[in-house]
């Protein structure tokens, strides 16, 4: 069982790499609100398909409703919207990296509200991974960077617009801590649910089905305000079909592979787990945009696999 748990956050991990390298260009056109309200519709609806087509309705512990409504709101709903405003303005694999804290940050809650205790070498391995993340960020493809800052945002065409800055880093810090930082506490409050028999499909439809609808509530307003995250582009059936598919591999597919972990395994090790996605990452981009990362990026996910080999292990 915890061999299967490892698996399906690994699992996770590779289809949040994948999806974060497809949505890059539709959250680019679309707008993070726009952007993150297809998707959660569109998943919302596959993921209430699956649970009828499964039968699980049943299993769900409504006793626990109010950590399913927190789960909601702020992993799915606040996480998600920083997450892709973090993918827009720094690209997948700064994202992903900064996403990657959410592990050390689910390892500390885990030990204060569900009382999942950490020995010497979780924290080592916690710190790794910090370190790493760190690393990646500070000395990762300042080319492109460098690019960005001197003609705007338009002037890394092709493949380099991956690894392009668009505005400030700091807000791209910013965004991907409040990601990692969402996303921690979501699997915190989840995991009693979970723990209760809560099938994973189930879970995965109540928390996007959820979100979903607190993004249309808020649509009209959002629309009204006209911020630099809403929509830009005309919703082509090619565009609308490039938000959807990241939409299945992170709602639908990730989301239930790290819940059935979280169900069987240790909170901090399935977040460790799920956040391989860098290390993932890097030599997809290396094919994508026919350059090598610079050696810290790869230091820095070395970094982060070997702080979860000593959390495994412990």
């Amino acid at each position: 069982m915890s061999f299967l748990a490892l698996a399906a956050a690994l699992g996770a991990a590779l289809c949040w790499a994948a999806g974060s390298l497809i949505a890059h260009f539709p959250s680019q056109a679309l707008g993070a609100f726009a952007f993150t309200r297809i998707q959660l519709i569109t998943s919302g609806m596959l993921l209430g398909v699956l649970v009828l087509l499964t039968g699980t309705w049943g299993t769900i512990a409504w006793n626990y409703w109010k950590a399913l409504v927190v789960s909601s709101l702020v992993s799915v709903v606040l996480g998600n919207l920083c997450m892709i405003a973090c993918l827009r303005r720094g690209g997948p694999r700064r994202m992903q990296l900064l996403f990657s804290l959410n592990a050390p940050l689910a390892a500390i809650l885990g030990y204060f509200f569900l009382g999942e205790i950490l020995g010497t070498q979780d924290i080592i391995g916690c710190l790794f991974a910090l370190t790493g993340v760190v690393l990646a960020i500070l000395f990762g493809s300042k080319k492109a960077q460098a690019s960005t800052e001197e003609s705007g945002q338009n002037a890394i065409q092709g493949n380099l617009r991956f690894e392009a800055v668009k505005g400030s880093v700091y807000l791209v810090v910013l965004f991907g801590l409040m990601s990692a930082t969402c996303q921690a506490i979501g699997l915190i409050t989840i995991k009693p649910v979970m723990l209760a028999g809560t099938d994973p499909f189930a879970a995965s439809f109540l928390r996007t089905g959820g979100a979903a609808l607190v993004l249309l509530l808020f649509s009209p307003l959002v629309a009204l305000k006209g911020s630099s995250d809403t929509s830009r582009a005309e919703l082509s059936l090619k565009l609308f079909g490039w938000t959807v598919l990241p939409g299945f591999l992170g709602y639908v597919c990730a989301v239930s592979l790290i819940l059935y972990a979280l169900n069987n395994y240790n909170t901090a090790v399935v977040a460790v787990f799920g956040s391989t996605a860098p290390v993932l990452l890097l030599p997809i981009l290396w094919w994508r945009t026919k350059q090598c990362p610079l050696a810290p990026a790869w230091v820095g996910a070395f970094l982060t696999v070997i702080g979860a080999g000593l959390i495994a292990t412990s």
